[in-house]
Order: C-alpha cells, then structure tokens, then sequence
C-alpha cells in the first residue's frame, strides 16, 4: 500500500474555518479501506487539521476533534458531521499534558468501541524575527 498526501486552499478569516481539500490518495485493493474507522485529530478546531478531519469524515470515519480551543472545535466538529453525515465529536485536550491525552483516547475508545487512526496535528505558532526568538520557546 503507498499513501500520498497534499492540501490545497484556503483560510477565510472572517469565520475562521479553511476551505481546504486534503488530498488523500491510496492504491490498495480496498477502496473503501477507512469507511467504519474512527479516527482523533489532534489539533483539528482549525487549519490543516480542521481539513483533515474533514477529509477523514469525506472518506467514512467517524471523528474525535480535540483541541485546546474548545468552543471553536464543537464548531468543527458540528460543521463536519453536517458536510458528512458522520459522528463527529469534540473534546478538549491540551497535548502536552500526557493526562489529558490518555483521557481523550480513553473516552474515544470508550464511545467508539476503539481507535483506529490518531493524527498528531497539534503545534503551537511562534511569529517574529528568528533572530528575537528565544531558544526554549
């Protein structure tokens, strides 16, 4: 099996949310090879991983969108089960807290039965000259 990945869009700022085709190719005999997966994208309130989990839905999973921003990841979550017809759930999660991480799969597994996918979208942006930045940010 070779996967090969690539976007394209764009990111509307008035409402926040990207319009993103995430291009997901796979050659495999099974073209139907993620229908009834569940899947976790951290990270997925916005942006490629908003587009992501979108793109997982498109494709016949079922989605956990956790992210820190937990109001404006209930908006994804809710916006892609209305594109998809899929169950798309929310939860908040901080990654760096190993805790809240083991909680949020724990919950999926214990709503979903299981978890079949975990993308590790989630980061942080530092903006300003390379030069001003300090080395343990």
């Amino acid at each position: 099996m070779r996967w090969v990945v690539g976007h394209d869009g764009a990111f509307d700022g008035a409402t926040g949310w990207v319009e993103c085709r995430v291009v997901v190719s796979y050659f495999c005999e099974d073209n139907f090879m993620l229908d009834g997966k569940i899947a976790l994208v951290t990270g997925g309130a916005q942006g490629l991983g908003a587009a992501i989990a979108l793109r997982l839905a498109q494709e016949g999973c079922q989605v956990v969108i956790a992210d820190l921003k937990i109001a404006q990841a209930e908006e994804t979550a809710a916006k892609v089960a209305e594109l998809t017809g899929r169950q798309v759930v929310a939860r908040a999660l901080n990654v760096t807290d190993e805790a809240q991480v083991q909680a949020v799969i724990d919950e999926t597994a214990a709503h979903f039965g299981r978890l079949d996918i975990l993308v590790a979208n989630a980061g942080i942006v530092l903006a300003g000259p390379v030069d001003e930045m300090e080395v343990d940010k």
